[in-house]
């Protein structure tokens, strides 16, 4: 899974899978990524790995 936060919140999507899933915090998130991934195997144990992007805005054009 690929994690990254954004001004509306975290979002996870699968690599090789179509799984997505959102939550408002980091926590609410990994549960929503488990809740998501045991569904879409069928309850079945599975590892769950997951990268968190690093996302560094564009810096303010400064002037001198």
């Amino acid at each position: 899974m690929i994690a990254r936060w954004t001004p509306q919140g975290w979002w996870a999507r699968g690599v090789e899978e179509s799984i997505y899933t959102q939550g408002e915090t980091l926590d609410e998130l990994w549960a929503n990524i488990q809740e998501a991934v045991a569904v879409h195997y069928e309850h079945q144990p599975v590892a769950i790995q997951v990268v968190i992007e690093s996302h560094v805005p564009q810096a303010a054009s400064t002037t001198r």
